[in-house]
């Protein structure tokens, strides 16, 4: 399971301690609160001066912590009617059901369980939600952490004409570049959280019924439609079906989902259509 409580708490004490202090900066504390967890700060520009930056923390953890447990809330809500839906005039029997979210910026798509989405009121949607958003973050932060390791790799190669220990240097800024790499991604985790929403793929901003799609070539044998598996009767199994979903296409100058800050023709888009 993923403890979303714990990294909230780990992003309230990275912004808190980033504006905290001697020469704290309330505005770009509120700023920054606002930007990464879509909340307004549970202190008063007075209180942030005076406050220990533990206590600060705490009551911002509370406040997220609250607002993301009230926001789950409202989601299922949102959602149940389109699953209970699907789930009661399921007659392709569908096992899983996709439901796109967006953040604003990028886009993921959930996929859960069709009758555990239903029985738990659209709950265990909010679960796979979390498990989806960390895997996908995790993977984008590691790779380019594996980037910037590979340009650390050629720089302190030119510690040796400076005659500095190169085996030092690396050892002091890999863990520097690891150490922000989770900051950074425990950031991105729990902003996406705060502020995503299912997204209409309608072109009339409604949410529309899951249509079928067929899979051509069955995932076990490798065999394409004219070659159908047989079951145990030696008649042809039945085709499955992939999770419910309403596609929803990428403009050419819109931004690149993998959040690369180009526009898609000039990054993941380069060569299609």
């Amino acid at each position: 399971s993923v403890d979303i409580s714990n990294m909230f708490m780990d992003v309230a004490e990275t912004i808190v301690s980033e504006f905290h202090g001697a020469d704290g900066d309330y505005e770009a504390f509120k700023l920054e609160l606002f930007r990464v967890l879509a909340t307004e700060p549970p202190v008063t520009d007075l209180e942030f001066q005076s406050m220990q930056a533990s206590e600060i923390s705490q009551m911002v953890f509370e406040k997220v912590q609250a607002n993301y447990l009230k926001k789950g809330e409202h989601l299922s809500k949102d959602i149940y009617p389109f699953l209970k839906n699907v789930f009661e005039n399921n007659q392709r029997n569908f096992e899983n059901i996709q439901i796109p979210v967006s953040d604003g910026i990028h886009m993921l798509r959930v996929v859960a369980k069709l009758e555990d989405a239903y029985k738990s009121a659209g709950k265990s949607v909010i679960t796979e939600m979390e498990k989806t958003v960390l895997l996908s973050v995790l993977d984008e932060e590691w790779k380019e952490h594996l980037r910037e390791m590979d340009d650390l790799k050629q720089s302190v190669r030119n510690a040796v004409y400076e005659q500095k220990d190169p085996l030092l240097i690396y050892k002091f800024e890999s863990f520097e570049l690891f150490r922000t790499m989770l900051v950074k991604m425990n950031k991105n985790i729990a902003s996406f959280l705060m502020k995503c929403l299912p997204v209409a793929d309608a072109p009339g901003g409604e949410v529309q019924e899951a249509r079928v799609v067929e899979e051509e070539v069955d995932l076990q044998t490798n065999r394409t439609g004219d070659e159908a598996p047989t079951g145990a009767n030696g008649k042809p199994a039945p085709p499955k079906a992939k999770p419910a979903v309403a596609e929803k296409r990428i403009g050419r100058n819109d931004p690149c989902p993998c959040g690369s800050g180009k526009k898609y023709k000039n990054c993941h888009g380069v060569g299609k259509v």
